[in-house]
């Protein structure tokens, strides 16, 4: 996957996402500059909710801030 569209998940309640991209995808198919029109993880859909990555891959998340929506970023083996 490479990136994740502007309204992907907007009106689902998510509890576990699993990425099993080392390199995070972007969020809304751009770059994260354009984070200002991201509305996938918008009205509490991720609240709560673990998104489990690859192992060694937690740097590409944050960068991407992908920890601004996911309090629970979890490396798996």
């Amino acid at each position: 996957m490479r990136y994740i569209g502007k309204y992907a998940f907007q009106y689902n309640s998510i509890n576990e996402l699993y990425s099993y991209s080392s390199s995070a995808p972007h969020l809304n198919g751009g770059t994260i500059t354009e984070r200002y029109n991201i509305k996938a993880f918008e009205n509490g859909v991720v609240k709560g909710a673990k998104l489990y990555i690859p192992n060694k891959s937690l740097s590409s998340y944050i960068k991407q801030h992908w920890d601004k929506y996911f309090e629970n970023i979890i490396e798996m083996d």
